[in-house]
């Protein structure tokens, strides 16, 4: 899948600034030709309404987006009622922006959430609402008794462009067909970006709907400072707001937990973030080491191998303040970085030999248990599922770019190797506090740790990256690509002769 350059990048102001402060940089974003400034409220945090109110009277021109307002919290008549008041109020330049984070359904001590029907039923009576028409409505959550309810003011305009802040693939696929545009979660990594536009661009091949009348956003978090430091500093702890919040879906039926490799103490964080389904838990902890490492789920007891096994665990990875170094310490750099999550699966096979499939991971638990104490996986991947980094999931590279990788393998021993190309700089192990091997053809990732090794590509082609136990590379899928554009050198390879017969 290809990817459009941005459209638009718009401000987002968070909520933890005063609304002074947020009046203030909504000004100054609009001195400097900003498309639109986003506004936000988390639960018991600024209201989002009041913060608009005050942004629409500061300024002009600008547009203000409301990302997100939660049905859950108001009425959705409130909403369309609030809304059509700002663009009386301001002028027709408002975005409404509805989300239904369940954190914050918890937070005000409301239960049973049911986000899709919630997004739904809500956007259906803002927008006639917001268009002027009178809404008699009987959903499964909202009311709005015959003969209905309409604003008792013409609204400036009938089109107020909707969004949708969701994480789903269920709410995506609802969501993608009826909105203006959809919102992806904060710190949205490029997989997810791509997971998330599938399960978008469905939804909107289902409604008959073209992907260029919907647009697609994501919050990135940015920290601007002539001090690098002070920078990171600033932006550190609303980085940690968004990583550290772990939730367990009212949906799920386990309790979850994350054993960060990282950290220090309380078993990894496991002893401090297990939940039960419905809960939510805040942990702060400090990275004191620089290098990858790995994170898991961790249970307790036969639970820890089961959930590992079915792809609970990922990587962090802590640069030094003074970035990577080689040997004498001079600066190393690199132009991409990738991560290589390496995965093992075991999937019971039925009589005739097919992969068995299981409604949930409950009624699994018996048959899997019982591959796993073979220690033979049946499948071997990278990033979640065999071809997942091939074909158009290839890792870009260009000749002369220097790219990072970080593999991780959180339950067996593996052996990255990059087929045409080395390890230029390699550390092992993880730690950046060592110095990095250099040189190396196939490099050793322990069962329970990450790795990390850099390459700078010298000639053009594909590029086979796989784990060089060549059983589980070919035949169980341990294998990816990558695509490298540029030019041939002659120098470092050539075919002096094409293949043909064997002279006598």
């Amino acid at each position: 899948m290809t990817h459009p350059p941005f459209r638009d990048i718009d401000i987002g102001l968070y909520s933890v600034s005063s609304t002074a402060e947020n009046r203030a940089a909504a000004r100054r974003a609009e001195a400097r030709g900003f498309r639109r400034v986003w506004l936000a409220e988390d639960h018991h945090s600024r209201d989002i309404f009041v913060q608009a109110t005050a942004v629409g009277v500061a300024t002009e021109t600008i547009e203000i987006g409301l990302g997100i307002v939660n049905p859950y919290t108001r009425h959705p008549a409130q909403i369309a009622m609030a809304v059509a008041d700002l663009e009386e109020l301001a002028g027709p330049r408002f975005a409404l922006g509805l989300g239904a984070g369940w954190s914050s359904i918890a937070a005000h001590g409301l239960e049973n959430p049911r986000p899709i029907t919630a997004l739904r039923e809500a956007a259906e009576i803002c927008r006639e609402m917001l268009g002027g028409g009178r809404v008699a409505y009987e959903g499964s959550l909202y009311r709005l008794p015959a003969p209905g309810a309409r604003l008792t003011f013409r609204p400036p305009r009938p089109g107020v462009p909707l969004y949708f802040g969701t994480m789903g693939p269920r709410t995506l696929r609802m969501a993608a067909p009826m909105a203006d545009g959809v919102f992806f979660s904060v710190l949205a990594s490029p997989a997810y970006v791509e997971h998330c536009l599938g399960h978008a661009q469905a939804g909107l091949a289902a409604a008959g709907r073209d992907a260029d009348e919907v647009d697609v956003a994501c919050y990135i978090i940015f920290s601007v400072d002539e001090d690098g430091d002070a920078a990171r500093a600033a932006a550190k702890g609303l980085i940690a707001h968004y990583l550290m919040r772990i939730k367990n879906s009212p949906d799920n039926v386990m309790d979850h937990n994350i054993d960060f490799h990282a950290s220090t103490g309380a078993l990894g964080g496991g002893g401090l973030t297990l939940v039960e389904p419905g809960q939510q838990v805040v942990l702060r902890w400090k990275a004191t080491k620089p290098g990858t490492y790995i994170y898991h789920c961790a249970p307790g007891g036969v639970m820890i191998p089961y959930h590992v096994v079915s792809g609970m665990s990922g990587a962090v990875m802590v640069l030094p303040k003074g970035g990577l170094k080689d040997r004498a310490g001079k600066a190393l750099r690199y132009d991409r970085i990738y991560y290589v999550g390496e995965q093992d699966f075991y999937v019971p096979r039925d009589a005739e030999g097919n992969y068995r499939k299981f409604e949930t991971h409950a009624e699994a638990m018996e048959e899997v248990f019982a591959v796993m104490r073979t220690l033979t996986p049946s499948h071997v991947v990278l990033n979640g599922k065999v071809g997942a980094l091939t074909g158009d999931g290839a890792m870009k590279a260009r000749v002369g770019e220097t790219v990072l990788i970080v593999h991780s393998q959180a339950n067996r021993d593996s052996r990255p190797h990059l087929i045409g190309g080395h390890g230029d700089y390699v550390w092992e192990a993880g730690s950046f506090a060592d110095p990095p091997e250099e040189g190396l053809e196939t490099w050793f990732i322990r069962g329970g740790s990450a790795g990390a090794a850099l390459y700078t590509f010298l000639q053009p082609g594909v590029y086979a990256y796989l784990s060089h136990n060549l059983i589980e590379a070919v035949q169980l899928g341990a294998l990816a690509h990558f695509v490298v554009d540029g030019k041939w050198d002659d120098d470092l390879m050539t075919q002096v002769s094409k293949p043909g017969p064997i002279p006598a």
